[in-house]
């Protein structure tokens, strides 16, 4: 069969994975503080590595040698560079407009409903003076979270434009606005005790749905575009970010359970 002959339909694998992960038991078992906490001192890790991974496809996407040349696809290149200065440096997060990454501001969120920071916080200080694998023998880091973003950085490790992308697309992008819904729907604090946290959730759906969801999922598209194989790699590694998030889920929902 040439390589070019068969679409391979990602978005379809998504369905019964979309469902489950919105329909999932941990948003309900989240009906106290104590439980809140346990949620986001295990999921802020994932707010973290998720820089690293478009930080990778960033570097694919946008002209970094010296002298610079023109970049090949400048629309990729937009695209890219506006998810990072979102994400890094994000002015909407703060009512004095001041520049906030999405990852501080969840630690700021987490501060506000009283959940220990200090993992994180020796986390993030150990990767910049000692490398993320050194980094990740810090025993206080939850295990299921430890366990996710290794499937993170070995995606990262693979070095593959279309594979970060799409993992990028279908294992985070287009998954937020269901997951964070779901999780700003059951929430057992106010928007006034936690300002922070609800302002973090709702430019998430926001962003996620209207703009970076959809801009992703198409460049991840194209860059498969004209190969089965390639589209194939998507679909399998589609299915195994998914798969990993559902087993995220189903681990910190046993640690919220048993609190």
């Amino acid at each position: 069969m040439p390589d070019h002959a068969q679409k391979f339909d990602v978005p379809s694998r998504l369905d019964r994975a979309l469902d489950q992960l919105g329909n999932h038991p941990l948003y309900r078992a989240i009906d106290d503080q104590k439980k809140l906490r346990i949620f986001m001192e295990h999921h802020v890790f994932a707010v973290w590595d998720f820089m690293s991974l478009i930080k990778a496809l960033q570097q694919h996407l946008t002209p970094l040698k010296i002298p610079w040349t023109p970049p090949a696809n400048p629309h990729f290149v937009k695209f890219i560079n506006q998810l990072v200065l979102d994400e890094e440096t994000d002015d909407k997060l703060n009512t004095d407009g001041a520049p906030l990454s999405h990852f501080e501001s969840y630690v700021k969120a987490m501060h506000e409903i009283g959940a220990n920071t200090a993992v994180i916080t020796e986390f993030v200080s150990a990767v910049d003076k000692y490398g993320w694998h050194a980094a990740m023998h810090n025993k206080n880091i939850p295990l299921p979270a430890k366990k996710f973003m290794q499937f993170t950085f070995e995606i990262i490790a693979g070095n593959q434009a279309h594979l970060l992308a799409t993992v990028l697309a279908y294992g985070r992008e287009t998954l937020v606005p269901v997951l964070f819904r779901s999780i700003q729907q059951n929430l057992p604090v106010s928007s006034s005790d936690a300002p922070h946290l609800y302002a973090y959730l709702r430019r998430h759906i926001e962003l996620d749905e209207q703009q970076h969801g959809p801009i992703v999922a198409q460049m991840a598209r194209e860059l498969c575009a004209g190969s089965i194989r390639l589209q194939h790699q998507a679909a399998t590694i589609t299915q195994q970010a998914l798969a990993t998030r559902l087993v995220f889920w189903d681990e910190i929902y046993q640690a919220v359970d048993s609190a």
